[in-house]
């Protein structure tokens, strides 16, 4: 398997393992990392990574329809509305999304994703009295979000296909990057204490989260 693997070395302090959806692995590594060590540790790893593809490819999610989009892990189905009406509205209950007419599907899902996540980010704001400079909402290839240390947060729109209470994670981790800007022991201790079921949310990700990042 190890013409399906791809080794990237940046600044960090530890070596992490991704499985993307076509099977590719991807190998996060420190800069002055040695080569042998790290094809060691996978090596190591094959087992689980065996297992982990198999998992993954049994999770695989039905291919979406045009008509179809996934939103909070539920497949919803695009109701066409009106250019005049100006009540657009998300139905959880029977899963549908208004689109208006001429409106280009990931046009909706980028608004909807906006309005989204500010209003679920500033909620968790106010609740846990925390200081942020700016929200950004984007697309982003790997990362689910990112704080910096002038306390801007950056969140990836497609954490919308999440379902609630694990982008309720998300959001959390990265307040608590405002406190800690690391991943020590302090930082998991007040990322459980802002949030919970951190642990579920943990293993959930790591099941599912090949779908954002």
């Amino acid at each position: 398997f190890m013409n399906e693997i791809i080794i990237i070395k940046k600044p960090r302090k530890t070596m992490t393992m991704t499985i993307k959806p076509d099977g590719q692995i991807f190998v996060y590594a420190p800069k002055n990392y040695p080569d042998h060590k790290i094809h060691q540790r996978i090596a190591s790893k094959k087992t689980w990574i065996e297992r982990t593809k198999q998992r993954i490819s049994k999770k695989q999610l039905p291919q979406l329809t045009k008509e179809q989009c996934l939103l909070f892990w539920e497949i919803y189905t695009l109701v066409p509305i009106e250019e005049t009406q100006t009540q657009e509205f998300l139905d959880t209950v029977q899963k549908i999304l208004s689109i208006p007419k001429h409106t280009k599907k990931e046009e909706r899902l980028r608004s909807l994703a906006k309005t989204y996540l500010h209003k679920k980010f500033s909620w968790r704001v106010a609740y846990h009295w925390s200081v942020v400079n700016r929200l950004f909402i984007r697309s982003q290839t790997t990362k689910r979000g990112t704080c910096s240390s002038k306390k801007n947060i950056w969140l990836n729109r497609k954490l919308i296909t999440l379902p609630e209470w694990v982008i309720d994670y998300v959001i959390c981790h990265e307040l608590a990057h405002l406190t800690h800007m690391n991943h020590s022991s302090r930082f998991r201790e007040h990322c459980r204490s802002l949030y919970p079921r951190t642990n579920e949310a943990k293993t959930w990700l790591k099941a599912h989260g090949h779908i954002v990042g």
